[in-house]
C-alpha cells in the first residue's frame, strides 16, 4: 500500500523525523536503507528536424522560415547607442569581405561590439540584418552560411 512503511524500515521514532532539528545521519530511502541520489533536472535542448526554429508547442516544433525571421529585422535607426551596447539590446548579422577567405562568411553578435571586433580581426565587415532576438540572428547567420 503506498505511503506505508515496510516492517524493516527505519528504527527512528516518528517524532524525531518531524522535529525541527536537522538529522544527524544522511537522508536515506525508507524502503531500501540507501542514500537518496541527488537528481538535478536538466533542460533539454530541442533538436528537431531541419528547418524548425523556436520553442516547441506540445509535441510539434514550430516551423519558421527564414523569410518570417527576416521580417522581424529592425533598422539601425530604431536603436540608440548606450555605452558600448545599444538600447534596446540588439544582435547583428555581419558579412565578412570575400578576400578574407573565412570558413563562415556570415557572423552574428551583440551590436555594435561584435562589429568592432570583426573589423579589427578581418579588416572590415558589413551589417546585413539587425534583430532584437539573439535566436533570430543565430538562425539567419546559420542559414546564410549554408
Amino acid at each position: 500500500m503506498p505511503g506505508r512503511r515496510s516492517s524493516g524500515a527505519s528504527k527512528r521514532p516518528l517524532l524525531s523525523l518531524l522535529s525541527s532539528e536537522a538529522p544527524s545521519a544522511p537522508l536515506r530511502d525508507v524502503d531500501r536503507g540507501q542514500e537518496r541520489p541527488l537528481r538535478i533536472a536538466r533542460r533539454s535542448r530541442h533538436t528537431g528536424p531541419r528547418g524548425t526554429i523556436g520553442p516547441r508547442r506540445g509535441r510539434q516544433a514550430v516551423r519558421t522560415s527564414i523569410d518570417d525571421i527576416l521580417r522581424r529585422a529592425i533598422s539601425p535607426a530604431h536603436v540608440r547607442p548606450e555605452g558600448t551596447l545599444t538600447s534596446p539590446r540588439s544582435y547583428g548579422v555581419y558579412e565578412l569581405p570575400t578576400r578574407v577567405g573565412a570558413t563562415r562568411r556570415f557572423r552574428f553578435g551583440n551590436h555594435p561590439v561584435r562589429m568592432r571586433e570583426l573589423q579589427a580581426e578581418f579588416g572590415g565587415c558589413a551589417l546585413r540584418h539587425l534583430f532584437l532576438s539573439r535566436a533570430d540572428a543565430v538562425a539567419v547567420a546559420r542559414a546564410l552560411n549554408g
